[in-house]
């Protein structure tokens, strides 16, 4: 059960709990809106269907926490330490999520659309290949060999993210904004790169077979050594 004297002030009104120690509290359920919630400690507390809208989270501490199901909008997430923390199946839409450390963490299943992540290294991250990042900020993110078959990133801002080796087989980029991003070597076998923009991108020995590219942009990207088997690249404004 969470503390009954934090209760009652958020009843009463009270929006700042910065660096309240919320270690081993009972949270699951809760709503909590426009909460100032920095330097927070939440370990080991059970934050299962915790409904967090609008607040800031920034530098909290969650080590060992079950977020579960938990769902965080609109919220600030900087360097807010997960540990091993249990976060499937989250969603975490429209957060800023910049300076966040992700490394080993399990986003299967979770919702991340809207969300900034923004130079972030996600390479370890287990389950992104089934989280949903569509519309994602993801400028200039490190996802250097990570596994990303099938990932749903419509929309997704990948303007210089590392992609070097990542399997993006049969993911659905559709429209999204893939300039000057590093794709050397990527696995993008029938990927959707409808209305994609690749300008600047490094193509170079990257798989592209099959993949859609109907009104993709590909003006001046590199391609030496990209394989483009079964593509219709009539269809796409190539440059090249």
């Amino acid at each position: 059960m969470a503390d009954a004297g934090f209760l009652l002030a958020y009843a009463q009104g009270t929006r700042n709990f910065c660096h309240r120690n919320f270690t081993h509290s009972d949270m699951a359920g809760l709503i909590l809106i426009d909460a100032k919630l920095r330097g927070c400690s939440f370990k080991e507390a059970n934050l299962k269907r915790l409904n967090l809208i609008n607040c800031d989270l920034s530098d909290a501490v969650m080590t060992r926490a079950s977020l579960y199901n938990a769902s965080f909008s609109r919220c600030i997430m900087h360097r807010v330490v997960f540990g091993t923390a249990d976060i499937t199946l989250c969603n975490f839409r429209d957060c800023d999520m910049r300076h966040l450390d992700l490394s080993s963490q399990d986003l299967t299943g979770s919702v991340l659309e809207g969300s900034d992540f923004s130079a972030v290294d996600m390479r370890d991250v287990i389950g992104l290949h089934t989280a949903s990042l569509a519309r994602c900020k993801l400028t200039g993110t490190i996802l250097d060999h990570a596994y990303l078959a099938g990932a749903h990133m419509r929309l997704a801002d990948l303007r210089g993210a590392d992609l070097r080796g990542t399997d993006l087989s049969w993911a659905d980029l559709m429209g999204a904004d893939l300039r000057g991003a590093d794709l050397e070597g990527a696995n993008l076998y029938c990927a959707n790169l409808s209305r994609a923009d690749l300008r600047l991108a490094n193509l170079r020995k990257a798989n592209l077979a099959e993949a859609q590219v109907d009104r993709a942009n590909f003006m001046d990207a590199k391609r030496e050594g990209a394989d483009f088997t079964h593509v219709d690249l009539s269809l796409a404004f190539q440059g090249f």
